[in-house]
């Protein structure tokens, strides 16, 4: 779901870490996140607009989660709404480059940086070139 909401929301991962349930609105028209100032690049605030099937998705991944953390009860639904909107770690660069490649969205090239080398992903081009980019994770 991380994925599907930066790829289509242009979120960093920080804005989209910073998500809270509270912040999504889908009930709205149109449906759109919510981004507090202090947790926005421009430190304005945003209003994300959001495509109809990812309203979809999120509305299942909402039910979902509340119900992970409600249980049966269905008691003070609005208690939940400063809780993260996703479970996600602090820093996700290794496990994303991992994915793109997984994803045979991006190759991997190791450079000479000793035992642990460089990682530097390249995207690969599609049918229809969107956008290209260079990832560099360099671990330590």
């Amino acid at each position: 779901m991380a994925y599907m909401v930066m790829g289509n929301t242009g979120l960093r991962f920080g804005e989209l870490r910073s998500l809270t349930l509270g912040q999504v609105h889908l009930d709205q028209t149109p449906a759109y996140l919510e981004l507090k100032p202090e947790h926005e690049k421009a430190r304005r605030g945003a209003r994300l607009p959001l495509l109809a099937f990812l309203v979809d998705d999120l509305k299942q991944y909402l039910t979902d989660r509340k119900k992970r953390l409600l249980g049966h009860s269905s008691e003070f639904p609005c208690a939940l709404n400063g809780l993260p909107l996703l479970d996600l770690p602090e820093k996700i660069t290794t496990v994303f480059n991992r994915d793109l490649v997984y994803a045979g969205l991006a190759e991997k090239t190791v450079t000479g940086k000793g035992k642990n080398g460089a990682y530097i992903l390249t995207r690969r081009m599609s049918a229809v070139k969107v956008w290209t980019f260079t990832v560099c994770d360099i671990p330590s």
